[in-house]
């Protein structure tokens, strides 16, 4: 890879990758882009996976830089071959699971959250705690499960500027001497502001009663 080029959107390719899963590169643009970095950011990477976002928000953050939580052995390893790879300087690995180990972090900004191994909630509640106010969260979820608690825990906590994208990608690929249509997982990737006040207006909050079904009590 070129190391010149500095818009997001490295290739899938050219991550060592193992048998982790990786925020595929589309889902990874648009993560970093409702993230809105600025140069001396602190960013948390929550289930880091192989590195991807972090790498790729510690390649934006001139003067800034990224802390990745992860607590899968074979993820670690790879963090790490792939920071050496892409040559960031600026990217702390913190081995183990979110927030039993965010004990010695302080400073976050922003944080995107990935996997949380079962804890959304305790580490929702850390960021709330940790971070100012003004700070954005960008979590992707893949499950009904993860969306709900995601939407409720910010609703709840008068969060402002909330936004729920869903990112469905697919690409073509050759089979035999026909290109064929390969869907990617959808992805939910929801955005959420930290706000002074916790009793924002709808329309501040982002009016989830709006979304149709999503609150109701049938839903589920």
């Amino acid at each position: 890879m070129n190391n010149k080029i500095i818009t997001s959107g490295i290739p899938d390719s050219e991550f060592i990758r193992g048998k982790v899963p990786i925020t595929k590169e589309e889902v990874r643009v648009i993560t970093l882009s409702k993230l809105r970095l600025q140069a001396d950011d602190v960013l948390l990477d929550i289930g880091a996976g192989t590195g991807s976002i972090s790498i790729e928000a510690a390649r934006l953050l001139s003067s800034g830089r990224v802390v990745a939580v992860e607590h899968n052995a074979e993820a670690v390893g790879l963090i790490r071959q792939n920071v050496q790879k892409f040559g960031v300087g600026n990217l702390q690995l913190v081995e183990g699971s979110a927030p039993e180990v965010l004990a010695g972090v302080s400073g976050i900004t922003k944080a995107v959250v990935g996997g949380t191994g079962g804890h959304l909630t305790k580490v929702l509640e850390w960021l709330d705690a940790n971070l100012p106010v003004g700070g954005r969260v960008v979590a992707n979820a893949v499950t009904l499960g993860t969306l709900n608690g995601l939407e409720k825990f910010f609703r709840e906590r008068g969060y402002v500027s909330v936004e729920i994208v869903q990112v469905a990608i697919s690409r073509f690929e050759p089979v035999s001497k026909h290109l064929m249509i390969k869907a990617n997982t959808p992805v939910f990737v929801v955005t959420a502001e930290k706000s002074l006040t916790h009793n924002p207006s709808p329309k501040e909050r982002g009016d989830f009663d709006s979304i149709i079904g999503l609150t109701s009590p049938n839903f589920i």
